[in-house]
């Protein structure tokens, strides 16, 4: 992880510097606990879908989206410990956010729903609206199921 700090030489300059092993600990087990809880909401989200389809009379009038995250993990690099840094208990040296490689060969990112508006960004005529529409109603859902505390934004 890196961030930005202004460079006092000149007034628009800024340079790009690490951040310190425990801060850079502490943001990356935060981004991996983001991925786990919106994991977790989205199969929430399923769980509530398929819990009211059963019991529907009618089958459904659509197919759902099978969406899902990236998978990811964090891996911890240390410094190896010598002779003269044993009792040093700050070892850790860098933290890196392991996800999931996606092929981007086939296909552009898309931005499905802006996350100051549960519309889609797709026009309807757009092959991927029915999945952009999916995303909106998602939000809805996990709006309403935790009485407005969480939902995913900017998907």
């Amino acid at each position: 992880m890196y961030k930005t700090q202004t460079n006092k030489t000149g007034p628009k300059s800024s340079v790009i510097t690490c951040y310190s092993p425990a801060d850079e600990y502490a943001y990356t087990l935060q981004e991996a606990n983001l991925l786990y809880w919106g994991s977790s909401l989205l199969g929430f989200t399923y769980s509530f879908i398929h819990h009211f389809i059963s019991q529907a009379s009618e089958k459904s009038p659509f197919v759902i989206p099978k969406l899902r995250f990236v998978d990811a993990g964090v891996a911890v690099s240390h410094d190896q410990a010598s002779r003269n840094n044993v009792a040093n208990t700050s070892s850790l040296r860098r933290t890196y956010l392991v996800e999931e490689l996606i092929n981007t060969d086939s296909e552009d990112f898309v931005k499905f729903v802006h996350n100051g508006n549960a519309v889609p960004l797709l026009a309807p005529e757009d092959p991927l609206y029915d999945i952009a529409q999916f995303l909106c109603f998602t939000q809805c859902i996990q709006y309403f199921k935790t009485d407005g505390a969480v939902f995913l934004l900017d998907l």
